[in-house]
């Protein structure tokens, strides 16, 4: 471990914990967080995120209200929604680092902290690192269509030449032809099909389009009636062969396939309540698994279609 400590302003973090590598979005509305966020904006961008041990805790006070091991982030995007005044902020994971000391200044948090500097430290394959994969559940976004749209407009005003790929999901055909037409004028470069959300209960939508080839013919067909963008078809993995639902979408005007989506999953079950994780007020589900534990399956699905897709 290295002997010399650093000190980074700090968000802590309520019901989500990040690892070095990932890349990942999240909401803040705490005054000293987003206080810390600007902080490290003045500086080079780096910023401490480390899990807070109570997530109904309104603020820590010392580092034992937090756990001990964190990590040091890259701060890459901020944006301010509309709803409610809160800050979304993308950032993405470069090393861990363990809590010397937790300061509470008047208007911002700061950590003292000592980097961790594992055997796999001076590798950057992403592949490499210690995590497997993950097991996710998720709800429907609480913001509005026309707040996410928004969005867009906002991403596209401030990075022009920046990619924008929507990913859209309708329970209909008239669905899919509207989200996929508004997303393109709200300033989308490319349209994804989610026929995969492992997620999703109720008939026609999600995993359940994907394991369907005629609904991702009709679904696709719809979706390229109400746009003249790319679209790419995400293609569900819960399935003994992805090749009839991936012609269907090509036939009907998909110009590209994504061939991995979360795998439906259940982990850490708990032998004594039969319970599962991630745990949610004393609730689970089955959810979606992902990680670099899920890339030789999306190969074998590539491989698959390979020989029968390209030309």
């Amino acid at each position: 471990m290295n002997s010399e400590s650093i000190l980074l302003p700090v968000i802590p973090l309520r019901g989500i914990t990040i690892f070095p590598n990932m890349i990942i979005h999240f909401d803040i509305g705490r005054e000293k967080s987003v206080a810390s966020l600007e902080q490290a904006m003045l500086k080079d961008g780096n910023i401490f995120l480390v899990t807070q041990k109570d997530p109904n805790l309104e603020l820590p006070e010392d580092k034992n209200d937090i756990y001990s091991i964190g990590t040091i982030c890259k701060i890459k995007q901020i944006l301010k929604l509309p709803k409610g005044g809160a800050t979304r902020v993308l950032v993405e994971g470069i090393e861990r680092a363990e809590v010397i000391d937790f300061i509470v200044n008047e208007t911002f948090l700061e950590c003292n902290v000592k980097k961790i500097l594992d055997k796999e430290s001076d590798v950057e394959d992403k592949e490499d690192t210690a995590f497997v994969g993950f097991k996710n559940i998720e709800q429907i976004s609480t913001y509005s269509l026309e707040e996410n749209l928004e969005f867009f407009r906002k991403l596209k005003e401030n990075y022009p030449a920046k990619v924008i790929i929507a990913s859209i999901m309708g329970s209909n055909e008239e669905e899919w032809t509207k989200l996929a037409s508004l997303c393109e004028k709200a300033g989308a470069d490319v349209i994804e099909c989610n026929f995969s959300c492992p997620q999703m209960v109720g008939e026609g939508l999600g995993s359940d389009v994907g394991i369907n080839p005629e609904l991702v013919y009709a679904y696709t067909k719809a979706v390229r009636k109400g746009t003249k963008l790319p679209i790419l078809a995400k293609m569900t993995p819960n399935i003994t062969s992805m090749l009839p639902p991936a012609l269907k979408a090509v036939e009907a005007g998909a110009d590209g396939l994504a061939a991995i989506n979360t795998i439906k999953s259940i982990m850490n079950v708990d032998l004594n309540s039969f319970s599962t994780s991630p745990n949610v007020s004393g609730k689970s589900s089955v959810g979606g698994y992902s990680g670099k534990a899920v890339k030789p399956i999306a190969l074998r699905f590539i491989n698959e279609m390979t020989f029968y897709i390209l030309p």
